[in-house]
C-alpha cells in the first residue's frame, strides 16, 4: 500500500492538483487586499469618514455572502453527474474569476455608489471562485481518501498568497503613492487565476 506521504507528493505532482492550488492563491489574493487594504482605501483615497467606511466595508461582503450562495446555487443546478466528473465545474469558477476581475477598474470610478457596486461584483466572484474551487478540487479526485491531503494543499496554496497580499500592497503604495497597481496586480491575477483554470 501506498504511504501517505507518498499520495501528498502524489499530490503535489499532479498537474492540475497544482493548477488548481494557484489559482486558488490567485482569488486569495484579492480576498486578502480586500481585508487589510480596503477600509484605508476608503479614508484616504476617497475621503470617507470611520463610520462610512464601515458601511462600505460592510455592504460588498454582505452583498458577495447572499450573492455567492445563490450562485454556487446554481452552478449545483446546472451541472449533471456526467458534467460533475468531467470537471465542468471549473467553467463556472473562470466566469466568477474573471468578473472579480472588474477589480482593474477601480482606478477609474469617481463615483462612490459605482465603485460600492465594483467591490460587491469583485468580492462575489472571488468568494465564489474559492468556494467553486473547493468543489472542483472533490470533483476530480478519484480517491475519496485524498479529500482532507487535497484540501490542504488547496488551502495552503491560496493562503501563501494571501499573506504576500498585504505586505506587496504596502510596498506598492509607499512606493507609487497609489492604490491603482494594487488593484491592478489583484486584477491580472484574478484573470491570471482564469487562466490557469481554463
Amino acid at each position: 500500500t501506498r504511504t501517505r506521504a507518498t499520495r501528498v507528493l502524489d499530490l503535489l505532482c499532479n498537474r492540475t492538483m497544482v493548477g488548481l492550488a494557484l489559482a486558488e492563491g490567485c482569488a486569495v489574493y484579492t480576498q486578502y487586499l480586500f481585508l487589510t487594504w480596503l477600509p484605508s482605501y476608503l479614508q484616504t483615497t476617497r475621503g470617507l469618514t470611520i463610520l462610512k467606511t464601515g458601511l462600505f466595508t460592510a455592504v460588498p461582503y454582505a452583498g458577495a455572502a447572499v450573492l455567492g450562495i445563490l450562485l454556487g446555487r446554481i452552478s449545483d443546478r446546472l451541472l449533471t453527474a456526467d458534467a460533475v466528473g468531467k470537471g465542468r465545474r471549473r467553467s463556472m469558477g473562470i466566469v466568477m474569476m474573471l468578473s472579480s476581475s472588474v477589480i482593474l477598474f477601480t482606478p477609474f470610478v469617481d463615483d462612490i455608489w459605482l465603485l460600492l457596486a465594483l467591490f460587491t461584483i469583485s468580492l462575489t466572484g472571488m468568494a465564489t471562485a474559492i468556494s467553486l474551487n473547493f468543489s472542483l478540487v472533490n470533483d476530480l479526485l478519484r480517491n475519496p481518501e485524498d479529500s482532507g491531503k487535497a484540501m490542504s494543499i488547496l488551502i495552503v496554496g491560496g493562503n501563501s498568497f494571501g499573506v504576500a497580499a498585504p505586505i506587496v500592497t504596502g510596498h506598492i503604495i509607499q512606493a507609487t503613492g497609489s492604490y491603482n497597481w494594487a488593484f491592478g496586480i489583484a486584477g491580472l491575477l484574478l484573470v491570471a487565476g482564469a487562466t490557469l483554470l481554463l
